[in-house]
């Protein structure tokens, strides 16, 4: 299983420093999240956080859900 470092970095693990834009599918499905309630305060207006691991075909990303929870 290969990583992909985003943002990308300036050498790769094989010595290049060349790279190309990867597209991922803007849909995928949520395989885990977690709710976070308490948070330090520089996420205090975005509370809840909602973190999840969506899987797009394979490449497995972790990011903030958004627009979620009433």
């Amino acid at each position: 299983m290969r990583a992909h470092i985003l943002p990308a970095k300036a050498v790769c693990e094989c010595g290049s420093r060349e790279f190309k834009p990867y597209p991922l599918p803007s849909t995928g499905k949520l395989v885990n999240f977690t709710v976070l309630y308490s948070v330090p305060v520089e996420f205090e207006k975005m509370k809840p956080l909602v973190i999840g691991i969506v899987d797009l075909g394979g490449v497995k990303v972790v990011g903030q859900i958004v627009d979620c929870m009433d």
